[in-house]
């Protein structure tokens, strides 16, 4: 050991690397209250971790390695990050083998390689698409569509890899990817006994813009049962044209359950017609759905409810949940935790004022009739979750292009945004 190492500071790296990497996927994930800049802030402070990992030499690697034995996705990003940036295939295959016995931690091994530049992995991915173990064939997938780069033949190869994890990971990539060459190969794979194929292969399909009989069956697929949440459910919103969009949404009145009527008030953001929006006010009367039905508001008028005081206060009769109580009844988490609870009379007043600016009838999204440069202006300064609908609606006004990462490192989404 070098007498420059502190091991307690260098445990310290791995520990802060590793918690730091967890809390910026959740950001990255989905996050109703996280921009750019945010992930940014994290990136910087996850770099720097990992850099004093780099710079203890062999003991930062033993560190990283001997942090495996939890098994993590932070363990794993951070084991794998140093193997590939180093170039030691015995590392990684270590990694490897953990990942694969245990699959919750496949999250931090894919991050890895796309928080690496693509230069890193020269070499190493090719080998990795030839491997004849499925696991490494799907994470080579993985990391190309992370980098948005085409494998040209192995995504075809792989679009009949008889292993469905290496097929799944195919499917999502060749929509990723915007391979519209590719779209013909999705459709027998909506015909497969397997569900999870099913879904994949129709939202590929709408990202690559498949036509109106697709649609028609991916938007049913997508009612069928999926939350508010589902990206199956969104892109099946997003493209389904305006008429089409009303009989869907008449069809979710028709359940009167909560998880129906939350699907039924995202829905109605994702459709984007200011005609639901006097509806979406009222629905911020109740308690379960008033956060929810502030954010589908907000996605159709462009407005943030703390920027443009419109902000309320949580009703007095709302718990956060979960509770520090050990008998909960309840433990799952509040699924509109980081949404801020609206002032409905002050959004009533906002909507009274304005509402002759929206048309009714038109797609609008974040403010404005949905168009190419307003998507992209929204994914330089939206919300995560605004982000990740601007980067579906730049495939769906232009298939065949590449659906925009918006969990890549923050320096890269910010070069390629500036880019275009």
């Amino acid at each position: 050991m070098s007498s420059a190492v502190i091991p307690h500071i260098v445990g310290q790296h791995a520990d802060e690397a590793s918690n730091l990497f967890i809390a910026r996927a959740a950001l990255a994930d989905d996050a109703p209250h996280a921009r750019l800049r945010d992930l940014y802030r994290f990136d910087e402070r996850l770099s720097a971790h990992l850099d004093g990992l780099q710079i203890a030499g062999d003991y930062g690697v033993r560190i990283s390695q001997a942090a495996l034995s939890d098994a993590s996705a932070g363990s794993v990003f951070v084991a794998a990050v140093l193997a590939i940036q180093q170039r030691r295939p015995d590392l990684l295959d270590k990694v490897f083998s953990v990942s694969e016995a245990v699959p919750e931690s496949g999250s931090g091994l894919v991050a890895s390689f796309a928080w690496v530049s693509a230069s890193e992995l020269q070499g190493l991915v090719s080998g990795l698409l030839e491997s004849a173990i499925p696991f490494r064939r799907a994470i080579a997938v993985a990391a190309c569509a992370a980098h948005r780069v085409d494998p040209g033949k192995w995504l075809t190869a792989r679009l009949s890899d008889p292993e469905p994890q290496v097929l799944l990971r195919a499917i999502q990539a060749t929509g990723e990817l915007g391979c519209c060459h590719l779209d013909a190969t999705l459709t027998p794979l909506l015909r497969s006994g397997d569900m999870s194929v099913v879904r994949a292969a129709t939202y590929a399909g709408a990202l690559l813009g498949a036509g109106p009989g697709w649609l028609e069956r991916f938007g049913a697929f997508a009612l069928a049962e999926h939350g508010e949440r589902d990206m199956l459910l969104r892109v099946a919103m997003q493209s389904t044209p305006a008429a089409a969009g009303r009989d869907m949404l008449t069809r979710l009145s028709e359940d009167t359950s909560l998880s129906a009527r939350r699907r039924l008030v995202a829905s109605c953001g994702l459709v984007g017609d200011p005609y639901y929006v006097p509806w979406l006010i009222r629905q911020m009367a109740d308690a379960e759905l008033a956060r929810l039905a502030a954010e589908s508001f907000c996605l159709i008028t462009g407005v943030d409810l703390r920027d443009d005081k419109l902000e309320g206060m949580a009703p007095p009769s709302v718990e956060s949940k979960p509770t520090d109580e050990p008998d909960d009844a309840d433990p799952t988490p509040d699924p509109d935790a980081d949404l801020r609870w609206p002032d409905g009379t002050s959004v009533q007043r906002w909507w009274e004022s304005r509402s002759a600016a929206f048309q009714q009838g038109i797609r609008h999204f974040m403010g404005q009739p949905v168009n190419k440069q307003h998507c992209i202006h929204v994914l330089k300064t939206g919300y995560q979750r605004q982000r990740i609908l601007a980067a579906h609606y730049l495939c769906l006004l232009e298939p065949g292009t590449p659906l925009f990462n918006t969990s890549a490192p923050a320096w890269r989404q910010q070069r390629l945004l500036a880019a275009m």
